[in-house]
């Protein structure tokens, strides 16, 4: 029992050192906690980023389909010549 209540010296530079190092860990874990504490508001962010895109695609589907449909404009003009020719022709 004596042995327990035994105190230990430390030479006096030590226990500063160790102090300056706790001081120096709660200041980065207090930085640790504070950018956790943001990863719901990302989390947010990035849902919704994924909602617009999914919308983004969606639209971009449908203007590839509609320019699809479309005739080129070379394509168009040798066309309007050739109806130009058979109407002239008649």
């Amino acid at each position: 029992m004596a042995d327990k209540n035994k105190k230990i010296k430390v030479p006096s530079g030590l226990s500063v050192e160790v102090g300056s190092m706790i001081e120096d860990f709660d200041s980065k874990l207090d930085l640790v906690l504070e950018q956790t504490g943001k990863i719901p508001k990302l989390e947010k962010a990035l849902d919704n980023l994924s909602e617009d895109m999914e919308i983004v695609k969606s639209d971009l589907e449908l203007i590839k389909y509609s320019l699809k449909r479309k005739v080129d404009i070379d394509d168009f003009q040798a066309l309007e010549r050739r109806v130009a020719l058979l109407e002239s022709r008649k």
